[in-house]
């Protein structure tokens, strides 16, 4: 019966150690998963403001040779392409913030230092949204015909 309860408790050890264990690896998943998100984070405006810029310049360009209605649906298709970007940043953002969350549920306050600031992914996504809203007016702007 002695060995029963020595069993037991060695048991009981190494479950202890591989929640630990389990622990680390959720948290180092964790944070690498909030470095990729805050990767796309950067990358999402870098390609809205490089695409829908070339996209605008050509509608701008073409509107000199071509009919009005090419302007209107590259606008058109710029400012739907600023409005999914801008949601998927918006989407990132919020997962961002869960794995923020997680990672300070999941921190040892002891051993592992913990700094995940966001303050310029916000400031990225005000950007995008402030250019989703222009290229939306640009778009009803050269729909009525005063660009």
């Amino acid at each position: 019966m002695h060995r029963s309860r020595h069993t037991t408790k060695i048991v009981n050890i190494r479950r202890k150690d591989s929640m630990k264990d389990f622990d680390q690896i959720e948290y180092e998943q964790t944070s690498q998963d909030w470095r990729h998100r805050d990767v796309l984070t950067w990358q999402l405006p870098s390609v809205l403001v490089i695409v829908g810029g070339i996209l605008v310049a050509r509608a701008f360009d073409l509107s000199k040779t071509a009919p009005p209605w090419i302007k209107n649906v590259l606008l058109g298709f710029t400012a739907f392409l600023a409005l999914c970007l801008t949601v998927a940043l918006l989407q990132n953002l919020n997962l961002q913030n869960k794995n923020v969350k997680n990672l300070k549920l999941l921190s040892n306050e002891k051993t592992q230092r913990f700094n995940f600031r966001m303050t310029g992914s916000w400031l990225f996504f005000a950007l995008s949204l402030l250019l989703c809203i222009f290229l939306i007016c640009l778009f009803f702007f050269s729909l009525v015909g005063k660009i």
